[in-house]
């Protein structure tokens, strides 16, 4: 009895080491796969690519966007320079100001057309525009617009833009919602959170070479997540599922997921094709994307990352929100603005004039110098 005792008493410590050993060693797992995926990811130094394809979004009135889509980027990690450009259908209400003091008023209800917004970062200085594609911008009695050039903004190198670019190295780690706000070291903590449950770390039966990750995330566990990366491949994440927990357990349905494809160009392995996808009741949202890369770890043209690359037409206004707000630093295609200077009521400038009274005020002093050393002479004699 005793003998059978010792034994129970071993096998239940022998268990509980065995599944704390389980434990750890899905920890160590999970380190080894997101190192994995994070000394891929940061193999790609620079390049260029082209992102084309569809977006369809429905919001909670039911309103629809969907049409052609466009994500361009040129960037340079180590010198710490981006250029993106993004092109995409939106619902737009023009709001017109008839220039008489009147209230700013929309013009007709809101219509799908494309917003193009463009940035470039390097060191010190981010420079940003949205063109105005506005086809049917209404007009004033005289046939001017109502609708003004929106300027080109620079700020300073660590300023929010309207459109943050998307760090393509965390393509296949991103949610929709993080697509213009998290870069790859920001998002890869999210996957080793000391916060999160994992479920389990397998290989797919059908494919060895794909691990599956399934943990709990959220500081009460109410998100499930679902990630499959190919480690024989660039260790790339390839399909990203998140799921919501319901009244009635794990919903069936992801409320998020993406799926990738990758290649390797120039022993560096970068994503090609892209779906991404976030449903809930009350909204849709959708990108299918494929990519053109023009440069793998080859640095962009410098001319990428200038303002004077946008694309403005002449006219427009270069206004830099570090020396105030709405100061006028140039207007494409006219002459460097004057420095500013005050003026005397001729209308000749103050340098010229106080230049003038300090030769009056020198020319004085000599002569009444003269005057008096004359007198002394007189004096003398």
């Amino acid at each position: 009895m005793i003998r059978l005792v010792v034994c129970f008493v071993l096998a239940s410590a022998a268990g509980d080491a065995v599944r704390a050993e389980g434990a750890g060693d899905k920890h160590e797992r999970l380190r080894f796969l997101v190192a994995g995926m994070q000394n891929e990811r940061e193999k790609l130094k620079s390049g260029v690519y082209t992102a084309s394809g569809t977006l369809k979004r429905t919001d909670q009135q039911g309103s629809k966007v969907e049409g052609d889509c466009k994500f361009f980027c040129g960037f340079d990690n180590v010198a710490r320079k981006v250029r993106f450009d993004s092109s995409e259908p939106r619902k737009v209400g023009m709001i017109i100001n008839d220039g008489k003091g009147q209230p700013d008023t929309l013009a007709g209800p809101p219509k799908q057309m494309p917003v193009e917004k463009k940035m470039a970062r390097v060191p010190g200085q981010t420079a940003s525009w949205q063109t105005p594609v506005l086809p049917e911008a209404p007009k004033t009695a005289s046939g001017q617009p109502l609708v003004s050039q929106m300027p080109i903004f620079l700020d300073r190198e660590d300023a929010q833009t309207a459109e943050e670019p998307i760090d393509v190295r965390a393509v296949g780690l991103l949610l929709w919602g993080d697509l213009h706000k998290y870069s790859l070291l920001q998002i890869l903590p999210a996957y080793t959170s000391e916060e999160q449950g994992i479920d389990e770390i397998v290989e797919e039966t059908d494919r060895p070479d794909v691990t599956r990750i399934v943990a709990t995330f959220g500081k009460k566990r109410d998100g499930l997540r679902k990630l499959w990366i190919d480690t024989r491949n660039g260790f790339t994440p390839i399909r990203l599922e998140v799921y919501r927990q319901t009244s009635q357990g794990w919903a069936k349905q992801p409320a998020h997921w993406s799926e990738v494809k990758w290649a390797n160009k120039s022993g560096v392995w970068v994503p090609m094709e892209w779906t991404l996808v976030a449903e809930t009741p009350q909204y849709f949202d959708r990108y299918d994307l494929k990519f053109t890369w023009e440069l793998v770890n080859e640095p962009p043209p410098e001319r990428l990352f200038s303002y004077e690359d946008f694309g403005a037409p002449n006219g427009t206004r270069v206004v830099d929100q570090r020396l105030g707000p709405q100061t006028t630093v140039k207007v494409l295609g006219e002459s460097p603005p004057p420095l500013p200077s005050r003026t005397t009521g001729s209308g000749r400038p103050l340098v010229v004039f106080l230049a003038s009274a300090a030769i009056l005020v020198i020319a004085v002093g000599v002569l009444l110098w003269s005057r008096r050393h004359a007198l002394r002479r007189g004096g003398k004699s």
